[in-house]
């Protein structure tokens, strides 16, 4: 007969990883103003809230965010959306960015930055540090219309890079999700190869979905940054086409998933 210390390690073996517990963290860790703040009226409705008078250690332990109200231990989904250090104890848990001035990482570096923290302020800080970068070209038409196009499609990007910190890999890697803006095309690498029924032949494609971290996606949807399962890369292809940009390109390795955004051309300039 297993002993009950084996049953519960198989039992925290058995949950996705975004659900374990992560050791060495503490409820200290987390920003709990944060989230009673802005998370619990995002994702769960106010007279519930008013009704149920749940402690704070039972509504984290409800979201996940600890294993449960007698044992407050964080999980990887409470680091990830709560710490103000996740890096502590998910080392890879930040985003680099990197601007060059050419289509090569040997050429000259115009911007770079990296981001921690609570994931909500990565994203926020990743895709302000984006945006101040796209440029937007006017064609006209006409003397009364014209047609603003962007660089690159602002929801494409939102979807792909969003993607890739939600099924990313966290797991034994330090390795952060790369975010490189060469002059010709813009790369968002994230760790960890193709997940669940996606293997490497059907990524991307209709149909194929995958979750590392379900509970982390499912975090992102309550506060706004996803949309429906599984159609970010449905969408990002659909806002390419929009914005005159050529499709994403796609390359998933076992280990790695290259997304890859070229940027849009106008019909004067062709540039």
């Amino acid at each position: 007969m297993c002993s009950p210390v084996l049953n519960e390690k198989r039992r925290f073996r058995d949950q996705p990883f975004d659900a374990q517990p992560c050791h060495g963290a503490t409820v200290a860790d987390l920003d709990l103003s944060w989230y009673k703040e802005n998370y619990l009226p995002a994702a769960v409705a106010a007279e519930v809230l008013d009704d149920n008078g749940r402690t704070l250690e039972e509504q984290l332990a409800s979201t996940r965010m600890i294993l449960s109200p007698d044992d407050p231990t964080p999980t990887h989904l409470g680091v990830l959306a709560l710490a103000n250090q996740p890096t502590d104890f998910l080392p890879g848990a930040y985003v680099q960015f990197l601007k060059l001035d050419g289509p090569t990482l040997a050429d000259d570096v115009l911007d770079e930055a990296g981001f921690t923290g609570r994931m909500v302020d990565v994203i926020r800080g990743v895709e302000d540090k984006l945006n101040s970068h796209n440029r937007t070209m006017v064609e006209f038409r006409s003397r009364a219309t014209e047609r603003r196009t962007q660089l690159y499609p602002q929801a494409a990007i939102q979807q792909l890079f969003r993607n890739a910190v939600m099924h990313r890999t966290y797991e034994h890697d330090h390795t952060p999700v790369r975010v490189t803006w060469y002059s010709d095309r813009m790369e968002i690498i994230s760790p960890g190869g193709p997940v669940g029924m996606v293997t490497r032949e059907s990524f991307g494609q209709p149909g194929f979905t995958g979750y590392r971290n379900p509970n982390l996606a499912g975090f992102l949807k309550e506060v706004g940054f996803a949309q429906r399962f599984g159609a970010g890369i449905a969408i990002a292809r659909r806002e390419c086409e929009r914005n005159g940009n050529p499709p994403p390109e796609f390359d998933a390795q076992d280990k790695v998933i290259c997304a890859t955004l070229k940027p849009a051309t106008t019909r004067e300039t062709g540039a």
